[in-house]
């Protein structure tokens, strides 16, 4: 209890101006100090992080400037384009043959065809013959298989297809609506 009375005897010798005064500065160094500098320091922190990353940036860059000057010199190939010949419609009597000509072409890509499913409806209510074919290979084959296909002059039109991975990892199960311009 000696001590609390110790406090106020001390606290009543200090004059009330010097310590007004002093709350006065202490509250001044506080907003300073959360006003200006705690601000000042995140900011900095935030602008260090930026000029990181575009330090690491400059690096990339300086890395792969050789790179784009040695392509820049090289002449550019013009890819080959597709032979797409006329479009001919197939006469009703030559249907029966489209399937042996998909099977070529299957196995001639290093393809498996499951089935060829025409939708001989359709040919009765339009000039176009849907025909769905069921697939398996790998995603080059396809890609080939695709290209093949639209240079068949009988060809129409590819309506859609569709894509699934089979047991192994490079074998897929491929579905594939085409439509075939008929007499």
């Amino acid at each position: 209890m000696n001590v609390i009375a110790d406090i106020r005897n001390t606290m009543k010798k200090f004059p009330r101006r010097s310590v007004n005064y002093f709350l006065f500065c202490l509250a001044g160094v506080l907003i300073f100090l959360f006003g200006g500098i705690v601000p000042a320091y995140w900011n900095h922190v935030d602008l260090s992080k930026k000029i990181n990353e575009e330090k690491r940036r400059i690096e990339e860059q300086g890395t792969l400037q050789p790179i784009f000057r040695s392509l820049q010199g090289l002449p550019v190939n013009a890819s080959p384009s597709l032979k797409v010949p006329p479009r001919v419609a197939l006469p009703r009597s030559e249907i029966e043959q489209v399937d042996a000509s998909f099977r070529e072409i299957a196995r001639r890509l290093g393809m498996k065809m499951v089935s060829t499913v025409p939708d001989f409806v359709s040919a009765e209510t339009s000039r176009d013959l849907a025909v769905t074919l069921k697939l398996k290979g790998d995603f080059d084959n396809f890609r080939n298989l695709l290209k093949s296909l639209g240079e068949l002059p009988q060809v129409s039109r590819i309506e859609e297809f569709a894509i699934q991975r089979s047991g192994n990892s490079r074998a897929l199960d491929i579905t594939i609506k085409i439509s075939l311009a008929v007499n």
